[in-house]
């Protein structure tokens, strides 16, 4: 028994330095493998700078992609009051004695912005709007809706859009506004962590 042991430590003894020096020697391969700090550094920053790179692309591509988008999609109905409210006085004004009735209630709820009627018998009745000069709206302004009848008679209806153009307008700046914030904090959020 003690022979035995005698061997088996000889050879446990034995198999210790052949394990050192191959570990010693895995240890010299990998530190010959391995880069050095500039280069490793070299190597993370072209792969951050082509990441950020990509990010950067992607995300204002997709938010430019989902604003076109939602373009695109929005529905924005026509207002027909106008039109529905001259079917009706087109209607009511060829009896004299509802004619200004009709009209200044019309005005009153429903169509406010209507500053110039035309009769069928051909005379024009005149309203303010919002004390402004019918004189002093351009073209793009005005609104004109015409109702002929079954019988040919004509009415006309002059209406003021300048409130809804403004309107129009001052919606799609603060849109514009919107988006590029947007659109800005989305890259900045997206890319800045990777820079």
């Amino acid at each position: 028994d003690i022979t035995q042991k005698k061997s088996e430590s000889e050879q446990l003894s034995s198999n210790r330095p052949m394990k050192k020096s191959t570990f010693a020697e895995q240890m010299k391969k990998t530190i010959r493998k391995s880069p050095t700090k500039s280069s490793a550094r070299r190597v993370d920053s072209q792969v951050g700078s082509a990441m950020r790179e990509l990010t950067g692309q992607r995300v204002a591509l997709g938010i430019i992609f989902s604003l076109i988008l939602s373009a695109i999609l929005t529905y924005i109905e026509f207002d027909a009051t106008r039109t529905t409210a001259m079917i009706v006085l087109h209607n009511q004004t060829q009896n004299v004695r509802f004619a200004n009735a009709s009209l200044d209630m019309a005005r009153k709820n429903s169509i406010p912005t209507l500053f110039e009627y035309q009769f069928v018998d051909g005379s024009t009745r005149f309203f303010d709007i919002s004390g402004r000069q019918p004189g002093d709206l351009r073209d793009r302004e005005k609104f004109n809706v015409s109702i002929v009848g079954i019988d040919g008679g004509t009415t006309n209806g002059l209406f003021s859009q300048r409130d809804v153009i403004r309107d129009e307008a001052l919606v799609g700046f603060a849109a514009t506004i919107f988006i590029i914030i947007i659109w800005f904090l989305g890259v900045t959020a997206f890319a800045g962590p990777l820079m």
